[in-house]
């Protein structure tokens, strides 16, 4: 698998990165925060925002030194080849294991949501199958597609939520700053889990065919925009429902959906968004199974794409299959996936970028612009 050949323009990594954080829990993400940080949750949003920008320094920081190199290529060049090589393949059973949480995500919301009746391995193979189908494209190919989502799915969805804007109680914000800060900071601690894969910036700068001010640009807006998509559900919903139906109310983006009447005629837009949101889960749980197949090419024999995303395509099925998507089942995972999320998404890239200051360690080039 070709990693480092300059194929993606600024925009493309933008609408990829943008569709690929934001498509997996933006449904279900009102109810995780509200759970910690109560009426003001969306403090917790604007400290998460705060937050990832800062991450966004780092990716950057580390980018610019290495400018050549991926993420797999880096830890070998800032630690030694034994570290390294333990880091990436930590990493790609990270990768592995988002891919199997988007498609057991995907399977749940549409037992919930759609297709009650549908036995599970049925939904699995439907997924995974247009999976490989997607997985097998170019990179640039899975960005315009992100594109074409973002644009038109993902603002269909905006749009349609601006609807319940003038039903909204801003009485349930309020007071501001009552909540404990401990619990506001618990709150944004575990909206971070709805910024999944994205150190994967890290395997897709290198790809960008652009001066450093226009990845710079890109990773802050790209960062900017799925916070703010955050921010804007969270409020709507956590305005509409108030904090304690909230509770109740698992996936509140959908339940909203539902209430709502677009436009004065259209009604259950939710069955609409949900039966076509399978096309931006497909970009997540495609770039996931790129990132790890970049992984798997770099440190091993295994070379070949097809055969790379046949494998972990199986492996991944089988996963499902031994974890079938129960509610229990998807709640243990995400509480599970919270802590190594934040261990390999910032732990880790501030580690890298502490030793590449430590060892003085730059291989930059001056780049106009």
């Amino acid at each position: 698998m070709a990693t480092n050949k300059k194929v993606l323009l600024p925009h493309q990594l933008y609408f990829l990165t943008v569709q690929s954080i934001s498509s997996i829990l933006l449904f279900a993400l009102p109810y995780i925060v509200n759970d910690y940080s109560r009426h003001n949750a969306w403090i917790s949003a604007i400290f998460t925002l705060i937050f990832f920008q800062l991450m966004g320094i780092v990716t950057l920081s580390l980018h610019k030194r290495l400018p050549d190199k991926h993420l797999f290529q880096m830890t070998k060049v800032l630690t030694n080849k034994w570290v390294g090589r333990l880091l990436n393949w930590l990493y790609i059973i990270y990768y592995i294991i988002l891919a199997t949480y988007t498609t057991l995500y995907f399977t749940y919301l549409s037992k919930e949501w759609t297709l009650p009746v549908t036995p599970l391995f049925v939904i699995y193979l439907i997924f995974i199958i247009l999976g490989i189908y997607l997985a097998f494209g170019k990179i640039t190919s899975l960005a315009r597609f992100s594109g074409i989502i973002l644009i038109g799915l993902t603002g269909f969805l905006i749009f349609c939520m601006c609807f319940g804007i003038s039903k909204m109680n801003p009485l349930f914000l309020l007071p501001v700053g009552n909540v404990p800060l401990t619990d506001i900071v618990q709150g944004s601690y575990h909206m971070s889990v709805g910024y999944v894969g994205g150190s994967s910036l890290l395997v897709l700068l290198p790809l960008v065919e652009g001066s450093d001010k226009s990845k710079k640009r890109v990773v802050r807006y790209s960062i900017l925009t799925v916070s703010l998509i955050y921010l804007f559900l969270l409020v709507i919903c956590l305005a509409h429902f108030g904090t304690y139906t909230l509770e109740l109310v698992p996936i509140p983006v959908l339940y909203l959906l539902k209430i709502l009447t677009v436009l004065g005629i259209f009604e259950r837009m939710d069955l609409i968004i949900m039966c076509a949101w399978i096309a931006p889960m497909l970009i997540s749980y495609a770039l996931f199974i790129y990132v790890a197949g970049v992984g798997i090419a770099d440190n091993t024999f295994l070379k070949s794409k097809k055969i790379i995303i046949w494998v972990l395509s199986i492996l991944i099925f089988i996963l499902c299959s031994i974890f079938p998507a129960t509610q229990e089942n998807i709640n243990l995972a995400t509480d599970i996936l919270l802590p190594v999320t934040v261990l390999f998404m910032i732990g880790v890239p501030i580690l890298l970028l502490a030793l590449a200051i430590i060892r003085k360690i730059n291989q930059s080039t001056k780049s106009s612009g």
